[in-house]
């Protein structure tokens, strides 16, 4: 199965791979493409191969692993991260069909989505099965100490909590997309932003991201009403449909 062509494959022709090649041939092709973080395409393979082996520690991490870090779902990525836990081993092998098991990285990762979902003794758990466990030269025990430094400013900061409270603008600019880098006007009365949203009746699927299968970047504006809620965001007119505009 040709490997150096993944940028190149669509959905489709991924889907049709997950239904048709074998076992091996998806470890090996899922494992190339997360290697070169085409992510969105990866999880549809990694989902075959769990429905194959629901158990599998290696398939399991590799489905964590794609929800963090294709789209930020620390939540939904512990059940996988969990089941990966209970097959961790040394010498693991990312591109064998016959690997079982899950490489100690799985600890860091779990501690990493403990911390952000604010569950501080898991996170500092994981955190330091990682640190006692894990290859001296890994960049992630940087992190976990880290990681371990920011837990207990954490569980300060909640005995101590403020009285600052921070209010969800509303879906009309929260979308399911990435939508980020805010300014606002100098009279509260604008809001400009960067988002990866659909256009409505544009052409720009074309140029989606073939790694995270993300829109094109543009620059949207929302306006408030007399009532003090936010419009409907519009695309600023010099917004081209294959460029990356932003805030």
């Amino acid at each position: 199965m040709p490997l150096l062509s993944i940028g190149q494959m669509t959905e489709l022709e991924v889907r049709k791979l997950a239904n048709t090649a074998s076992e091996e041939e998806i470890v090996m092709l899922s494992s190339e493409m997360i290697q070169q973080n085409f992510l969105v395409h990866a999880d549809i393979l990694v989902d075959r191969l769990i429905s194959l082996k629901p158990d599998n520690a290696n398939y399991n991490y590799r489905k964590g692993y794609i929800a963090v870090y294709s789209r930020s779902d620390y939540a939904g990525a512990i059940k996988y991260f969990k089941k990966a836990t209970l097959g961790v081993k040394k010498n693991y092998d990312v591109y064998s069909h016959k690997e079982t098991g899950a490489p100690f990285d799985v600890y860091y990762d779990l501690g990493k989505c403990y911390h952000i979902n604010d569950d501080l003794d898991k996170a500092r758990e994981f955190y330091n099965l990682f640190l006692a466990n894990s290859n001296k030269n890994s960049i992630n025990i940087a992190n976990s100490q880290i990681g371990l430094k920011q837990c207990d400013v954490a569980e300060r900061e909640f005995k101590n909590p403020k009285s600052a409270i921070v209010k969800n603008v509303g879906e009309a600019i929260n979308g399911p997309g990435p939508d980020y880098a805010p300014v606002v006007s100098l009279d509260g009365n604008s809001i400009y932003f960067t988002s990866r949203r659909k256009w409505d009746d544009r052409l720009e699927t074309k140029f989606r991201d073939p790694k995270l299968y993300n829109y094109p970047e543009d620059i949207f504006v929302s306006y408030a009403d007399f009532e003090g809620d936010w419009t409907t965001p519009t695309r600023l007119e010099f917004c081209v449909d294959s460029l990356n505009e932003a805030t």
